[in-house]
């Protein structure tokens, strides 16, 4: 972390070392691949007529309080009014929550950094009002 006189301290990648996964331009890059071809494989149906979801997170010691939820039935009453999608890549954690609010799943994407083990799985899913 670097802090300056002029704000807070921020993540600075090259002084971590890229530290943080999310912060290797390799990962980026994969993450960023994923993205653009699911958006083709699965969202692009939707057009403009589409709300996409990006990051829901909750702390941990506000987990499991209905957080989450509220703000997606937010964001479904406006896709219901609207006459929209909202669509979402969701994570192993997160699938469950939207398939309970009746998100339906489109699809499934791989992320994969070259030279890693390990893979991201994401659910993509759409919540289509009146479906």
């Amino acid at each position: 972390m670097r802090g300056t006189d002029s704000g807070p301290a921020q993540n600075d990648t090259r002084e971590a070392g890229h530290s943080r996964r999310g912060t290797d331009p390799k990962h980026l890059a994969a993450f960023q691949a994923a993205v653009k071809e699911s958006n083709q494989n699965y969202f692009s149906q939707f057009g403009s007529y589409q709300i996409k979801l990006q990051i829901l997170g909750t702390l941990p010691e506000y987990r499991r309080q209905g957080f989450a939820s509220q703000l997606c039935r937010w964001g479904m009453k406006r896709v219901s009014r609207d006459k929209l999608a909202m669509t979402v890549s969701a994570s192993q954690q997160g699938y469950h929550l939207y398939a309970s609010l009746g998100f339906r799943k489109l699809g499934q994407k791989v992320v994969h950094a070259p030279g890693e083990e390990e893979s991201l799985v994401g659910e993509c899913m759409v919540f289509e009002p009146g479906q």
